[in-house]
């Protein structure tokens, strides 16, 4: 079925270790342009531990990602963002890791990344019961995005509206509209916490990778970062530049809102600076994944022995950068 409908769920069993026993589930294959693959190569998984059963959770989790992990060798990536997440005050899904195996078929090393279900909405938010659209594959909030959770009313009328602020054309009128359908002080920080760790493929600079939330006490607006597995490739990637996404462009807009993004940089900057600390941190992930990788093959290990390497590296470098950008001015703007 997987071959013929990959984006569709079918029934499965999952088995944890040998001493676990089974559970149904859903399972259906996951990935865009550069991660998917088809189920007899190296596939990424998305399972939902309720799709057949409502009553299904797995470890407390009712949805979850097995990523391939084929655009990150390091296999720490996702992790990494969404640690720093965190510590920024952005919420993120957690993340670890698996050794997969499909009908006896050993697939290696994973990364085991939670869904964006009631169960994360309720760690983050006062209520698990607002809008969750999902950005899907380059769309920004123009664009017609899958509810995955929330009311059953499909008008998109909370995603109108902060499109319709957006696109306001007086300035002081725009501002005040904004405020009252995003949680601005959060968007600042996503958006300063997506261009420090350099996630190109995020929302504010590639209108990808990005849940929405509408929270319905405030009834306002809070992005989520996803597919952060590309991470710190560029070391100088500015973070001043203009983004290109519908919400970024319309906050940076307004001087108040952009002065405070630099200010956001500056106080998010020493996550960034402690770098040792980052390090030690990575150090004792990847020691847990050594045995696994040495029992998939002593090359495997020492290839990524190598990329852990190299992302120390650019994380120090990152952090230099960083320190750099934060005390330069604005770029000037176009005549």
């Amino acid at each position: 079925k997987l071959r013929r409908d990959p984006r569709v769920y079918v029934r499965a069993v999952l088995r944890e270790d040998e001493a676990t026993a089974g559970i149904g589930v859903g399972l259906k294959l996951k990935g865009a342009a550069g991660s998917f693959r088809e189920v007899d190569d190296r596939p990424a998984f998305t399972v939902k531990a309720d799709r057949f059963d409502d009553s299904g959770s797995w470890h407390g989790l009712r949805k979850f990602h097995l990523n391939n992990s084929v655009q990150d060798e390091t296999y720490l990536d996702e992790w990494l963002a969404s640690e720093i997440a965190r510590e920024a005050g952005v919420p993120a899904t957690r993340v670890a890791h698996a050794r997969v195996w499909l009908n006896g078929r050993d697939l290696g090393l994973y990364v085991l990344k939670e869904g964006f279900d009631r169960n994360f909405l309720r760690r983050h938010f006062p209520s698990a019961n607002g809008d969750l659209y999902d950005g899907g594959f380059c769309q920004d909030v123009d664009a017609p995005l899958e509810k995955d959770t929330g009311s059953a009313r499909d008008d998109r009328a909370n995603l109108q509206a902060l499109l319709d602020a957006c696109r306001e054309p007086e300035s002081e009128a725009r501002a005040g509209r904004i405020a009252q359908v995003l949680d601005v002080p959060a968007f600042l920080s996503f958006w300063a916490f997506e261009e420090m760790i350099g996630h190109w493929d995020g929302y504010a600079l590639n209108r990808n990778n990005y849940r929405l939330y509408f929270e319905p006490g405030s009834r306002k607006a809070y992005f989520l970062p996803h597919g952060m597995d590309q991470i710190f490739n560029d070391p100088e990637a500015s973070v001043l530049e203009p983004p290109g996404a519908i919400v970024a462009i319309a906050v940076s807009r307004n001087p108040e809102w952009r002065a405070r993004y630099r200010k956001r940089i500056t106080e998010l900057l020493p996550i960034f600076l402690a770098t040792e600390k980052l390090h030690r941190r990575i150090d004792e992930v990847a020691a847990r994944l050594r045995p696994v990788l040495l029992a998939i093959g002593p090359e495997a290990a020492r290839a990524h022995a190598d990329r852990v390497r190299e992302l120390k590296e650019r994380l120090v470098s990152r952090a230099k950068n960083l320190k750099e950008q934060a005390g330069q001015p604005d770029p000037k703007a176009l005549d």
